[in-house]
């Protein structure tokens, strides 16, 4: 994925979660890399079209966009961030995957949020 591969996603999780200090939280950064995350992705889950794709700290978005392309039939790919920084980074590699990508993918769905919170939607 060559449009997000610019993003230095350590450095912005870094300044995101300088927010969060005494928080009693532990935050984790890292990624996926495409073809080995696909593969991981069709072998252990096997998502079927119809099915929804969930990433709970969603980062700068590369699991959700590796899984919206790579299974376009999804019904939703959706991740979730608390940290602002990665958010809108994800959000602007959303953007430019889906021009590339022409349509070709399942619909994106990316949350600056928890997903422990009331508003996450479990219910799909």
């Amino acid at each position: 994925m060559q449009s997000v591969e610019d993003i230095d996603g350590q450095r912005l999780s870094d300044e995101g979660s300088q927010g969060f200090s005494g928080r009693n939280l532990e935050l984790t950064y890292a990624e996926v890399e495409f073809a080995p995350f696909c593969q991981l992705l069709n072998r252990v889950a096997q998502p079927q079209p119809g099915e929804t794709f969930l990433d709970l700290g969603s980062g700068s978005g590369r699991a959700v966009l590796a899984a919206a392309l790579a299974f376009p039939g999804l019904r939703c790919c959706r991740g979730y961030e608390l940290l602002g920084p990665l958010h809108a980074a994800a959000e602007r590699s959303a953007a430019r995957v889906a021009e590339l990508a022409g349509g070709q993918l399942a619909p994106v769905d990316l949350r600056m949020q928890s997903f422990l919170g009331p508003d996450a939607a479990w219910e799909e």
